[in-house]
């Protein structure tokens, strides 16, 4: 039996991540899978033409952990609100996010990584 080429993703399947994204003077402070951030921040590039960086990231036990904390902090910036789930870059939030948030590359690794995994394991069938 061939070896299982996602064992290496087992631990971080079913966490769930906030993220915060910045573009131009602007935060979106959103959520998904962890294997799922490089995807994500492609859905949003595409429709987005300056460039996106990923500030940090929360990570979650579960989707539904990340669920309310992504809740928690758009109630607790929403004096920052511009528009949906982008906010005005403020002194406040990026120290927030300086405090609280995770590098992202390692997340961004590793969900780049999966992707590719999936692809290859889809190609061989």
């Amino acid at each position: 039996m061939p070896d299982n080429p996602f064992r290496i993703f087992e631990d971080f399947k079913n966490n769930g991540i906030v993220y915060f994204m910045e573009c131009k003077g602007f935060i979106k402070i959103g959520r998904c899978k962890y294997l799922n951030l490089d995807y994500r921040r492609g859905e949003l590039q595409g429709g987005n033409p300056f460039d996106l960086e990923v500030l940090g990231i929360i990570i979650c036990e579960s989707e539904s952990g990340a669920r309310g904390k992504e809740r928690d902090l758009q109630k607790r910036f929403a004096d920052f609100k511009h528009r949906n789930e982008w906010f005005r870059k403020e002194p406040e939030l990026l120290d927030y996010i300086t405090e609280h948030a995770e590098d992202a590359e390692p997340c961004l690794d590793m969900s780049r990584e999966y992707a590719n995994t999936r692809q290859r394991e889809q190609y061989d069938r």
